[in-house]
């Protein structure tokens, strides 16, 4: 049995709109990511890739580079274009890490040494980088 277009506008699952919204590659990443805990959704004690995003939700987003924070416009459970995928969400705050913040000023340099890099593995490490809900 088909699920109805209205079903799939109403909601969807986190892995599936991570992945439509372009944060992700794949859904395995996305998926991966969920259950790591770099992902959570406001006013949700747990969250799964199969957890559900209707309009409105507030998303947490955190990776190595960048700490999130978006709210869920629309609901799409199928991969568009860049631009498209953009209207589905929309960016309340963004915090860059030191890491970021790094790689933006290398970006015009040359490769970092190992000494550098070493530095840099040493500061993502003992980043105090850590999600709150």
């Amino acid at each position: 049995m088909k699920k109805n277009e209205e079903d799939c506008t109403l909601n969807c699952r986190l892995d599936k709109w991570l992945w439509a919204a372009r944060f992700y590659k794949t859904r395995r990443i996305a998926s991966e990511s969920i259950k790591k805990g770099y992902i959570s959704i406001v006013g949700k004690v747990s969250i799964k890739p199969s957890s559900t995003v209707v309009p409105d939700n507030i998303i947490f987003i955190k990776n190595d580079y960048l700490k999130q924070k978006i709210i869920v416009k629309k609901v799409s459970s199928k991969r568009e274009s860049y631009e498209k995928a953009r209207t589905l969400y929309s960016i309340l705050e963004e915090e860059k890490s030191e890491v970021k913040e790094y790689f933006d000023q290398r970006l015009r340099r040359k490769r970092p040494t190992k000494q550098e890099r070493r530095d840099l593995i040493s500061m993502k490490n003992s980043s105090n980088y850590i999600l709150n809900s």
